[in-house]
């Protein structure tokens, strides 16, 4: 373990689009430690409530958390757990899942410079309700619901914000998953030994 991870990951998409996929296969395949921003909100919100958050309470904390604090406040927060687990020293490969803002762009591109890279996840909306679909509807909830959650997510107009699209537009990488849907499982394995 070092002060600076030798690659570090960013995984940003709608969700349902595959992101949590890719850094569990970069987790269980590469021996990458998976960091996920949600988790971060999930801790915040169990300090003050008993229940279970829904998407949108957590896009609303995740929000607050960065008006109050600053942009990249999630992964500041992510990287100091990571840190206080592993004896102040980061892992040398580390993904970080859950990429909802472009100041956590910017917190990780200048903590890690070159080291960074920023992976966009894109699936069609169809393929996202179906992955998804069962979280929506096991809660009463609608496809109307993952649309308005959706919307959200995708380009709020304040700077702390859910800004997903202006994550993927300044990724380093796409990935369209509706490619992998088609081809065999040793294509995907060559494209992250490419990353990896």
């Amino acid at each position: 373990m070092q002060s600076a991870p030798q690659v570090i990951i960013g995984l940003t998409g709608a969700f349902g689009s595959g992101c949590s996929t890719a850094g569990s296969h970069l987790r269980d395949t590469r021996k990458f430690t998976l960091v996920r921003l949600s988790d971060v909100l999930r801790t915040a919100w169990k300090d003050t409530h008993k229940r279970q958050p829904s998407r949108s309470e957590l896009q609303r904390l995740g929000d607050e958390l960065r008006r109050d604090n600053h942009g990249g406040t999630l992964v500041q927060k992510a990287i100091e757990g990571l840190k206080k687990s592993n004896k102040n020293a980061i892992p040398q490969f580390v993904v970080v899942d859950g990429i909802r803002n472009v100041g956590e762009i910017a917190h990780l591109r200048d903590l890690y410079g070159y080291r960074f890279t920023l992976i966009a996840v894109l699936a069609s909306f169809d393929a996202r309700w179906d992955r998804i679909s069962s979280a929506y509807t096991d809660k009463g909830l609608s496809q109307s619901d993952f649309i308005a959650d959706d919307q959200r997510d995708k380009n709020e107009e304040t700077e702390y914000g859910q800004q997903v699209e202006l994550c993927v537009d300044r990724a380093d990488i796409l990935i369209a998953t509706i490619l992998f849907q088609f081809r065999r499982l040793n294509i995907r394995e060559n494209y992250w030994n490419l990353l990896t």
